[in-house]
């Protein structure tokens, strides 16, 4: 098991009338970090559902959106049609890096790419602090779905070798005279 969930991607079907999802097709996907990310679907500190190891650092994001467009889309036949002889839904443990070869992978991402637009998913990014899909997010831009996108803007971090907490963001104190 990985050691910290940063980041995390909410998908459903996107509510025609309220920008929301629909409660009943609610799935998440975890980002997991620490000396390599991986997607994951399961509940945390559960045996995962499928746990995707991303291609290099800077295709993190991507490779959560492909997971996304192959599994909550059940896309599948995406892999075939890029000549990647791999059936995702039949590999829980999915290492891309080791799996498929570049060239491949740009192949999956343009067709997830194309299957994303107009597909009635809505998918929410969050990255937490420190999470390497906050230096990524311009890549939502290239997937079709409906998106939001969620960033800290304020944070209390309490610091256990210092004994202190940390307020950032709009959690910062006012200074004086500003709001007083």
């Amino acid at each position: 098991m990985m050691a910290t969930y940063t980041g995390q991607l909410l998908c459903g079907d996107a509510h025609p009338n309220d920008d929301g999802l629909m409660p009943s097709s609610i799935r998440t996907i975890w980002l997991s970090e620490n000396s390599r990310a991986a997607w994951i679907i399961g509940e945390p500190r559960r045996r995962a559902t499928y746990m995707w190891l991303p291609h290099a650092p800077d295709t993190i994001l991507c490779d959560g959106l492909l997971m996304v467009v192959t599994l909550i889309l059940e896309r599948h036949s995406l892999w075939r049609s890029a000549g990647i002889d791999i059936d995702p839904q039949n590999r829980p443990m999915l290492d891309l890096a080791k799996a498929i070869t570049p060239d491949q992978h740009d192949a999956l991402l343009n067709a997830a790419r194309a299957a994303s637009v107009g597909c009635g998913l809505k998918v929410i990014v969050a990255g937490f602090i420190g999470s390497s899909i906050l230096f990524q997010l311009p890549q939502v831009r290239e997937f079709g779905f409906d998106v939001e996108v969620l960033v800290p803007v304020g944070s209390r971090l309490y610091n256990r070798w210092a004994r202190s907490t940390l307020l950032s963001g709009m959690l910062e104190e006012p200074e004086k005279g500003l709001l007083n």
